[in-house]
């Protein structure tokens, strides 16, 4: 397996892994891998951040790769579902502003239904005027 700097190979007898700390700890290691496959020992090179876990048999190296696709694949997964949930609630809260603690709320204006009352007033207000209008014509009339 290669990808994200992670590599794993089976040699001979024995298994190496590569940026294996970008996928598990010393101690997974050695009890995911080494001590259920009952390996030898483990060694790490600093210098080239790889591990290699020693065997009796060239078939358990074989056995640790196909652990070590699997578990990389489940977290290159995880990451990738992670990373879409995250994006996806960044585009949700990017269209919703937050109101903040103790902050004033929105205008009048702008709540939720308001236009439609809004506009409900207006027409009765021009209707009131409309009707005062029509009163005073009918007066100038009478007048006349």
């Amino acid at each position: 397996l290669e990808g994200g700097g992670l590599s794993c190979r089976a040699m001979g007898n024995d298994f190496e892994i590569t940026n294996w700390a970008t996928l598990w700890s010393q101690e997974d290691l050695q009890t995911r891998l080494l001590e259920p496959l009952q390996g030898l020992k483990i060694t790490f090179a600093v210098e080239t951040a790889t591990a290699t876990l020693h065997f009796d048999n060239p078939h358990t190296p074989e056995r640790a790769v196909l652990i070590c696709n699997a578990s990389a694949e489940a977290h290159r997964v995880k990451y990738a579902e992670s990373s879409a949930i995250l994006e996806g609630s960044a585009i949700l809260s990017a269209g919703t502003p937050v109101q903040e603690k103790g902050a004033p709320g929105p205008r009048r204006s702008q709540r939720p239904g308001f236009q439609l009352r809004a506009e409900g007033a207006s027409a009765r207000r021009r209707a009131a005027e409309d009707e005062e209008d029509e009163d005073d014509e009918e007066e100038e009339k009478d007048e006349e």
